[in-house]
C-alpha cells in the first residue's frame, strides 16, 4: 500500500481512530437524531409530489422503513450512552451547541409517526392506530421533558 492511499483507506474504517469500539458509544450525541428528522421527512414528501407522487410512494415507504431502522440503532447508541457513561452524558446539558439537538430526538420520532399514518394504515390496515398514538403520546412527553 502505498502512503498515498493509506488516508483514503482509513477512511473506510471509521472506527480505527478510536481506542475502542465503546468510544463510539461515549462519544454519540443527540445530532445524530437530525438524519432521521430529514429522512422522514423525504419519506413523507416524496407521495406528495404533484404529478408523480403515486409513482414515489414506494420509494417513501422504503425510506419510511429505513428511518425507523436508523431511529431504532440511534436511540440504542443514546441509550446505551447514558447507561455506560452517564456522567459524561449529562454533562450535554450544560453545552451551548449540542444541547440544542435534544428536540432532535422526539421530532424524528414525529415523522415515524406521520409515517404510520401515511404507510403503515394502507399497508397494515387500523391496526397501526394504537401503535402511532403510543408512540405520540410518548413523544409528547419526551417534547415537554
Amino acid at each position: 500500500m502505498t502512503a498515498d492511499l493509506k488516508p483514503v483507506l482509513d477512511g473506510l474504517k471509521p472506527l480505527s481512530r478510536l481506542d475502542s469500539p465503546r468510544e463510539m458509544i461515549r462519544q454519540f450525541t443527540p445530532n445524530w437524531f437530525a438524519a432521521t428528522m430529514g429522512t422522514g421527512i423525504l419519506a413523507l414528501a416524496l407521495p406528495q409530489v404533484p404529478g408523480v407522487g403515486a409513482s414515489l410512494h414506494p420509494v417513501g415507504e422504503a425510506l419510511w422503513y429505513f428511518n425507523i431502522a436508523l431511529f431504532t440503532l440511534f436511540a440504542g447508541l443514546y441509550t446505551a450512552r447514558w447507561t455506560m457513561f452517564g456522567h459524561e452524558a449529562r454533562r450535554i446539558f450544560g453545552h451551548n451547541t449540542v444541547s440544542m439537538f435534544i428536540g432532535t430526538i422526539p421530532m424524528g420520532l414525529a415523522t415515524i409517526i406521520n409515517g404510520f399514518l401515511a404507510f403503515g394504515l394502507p399497508r397494515f390496515g387500523a391496526g397501526v392506530i394504537p401503535i402511532a398514538e403510543t408512540l405520540w403520546w410518548i413523544d409528547v412527553a419526551m417534547s415537554l421533558a
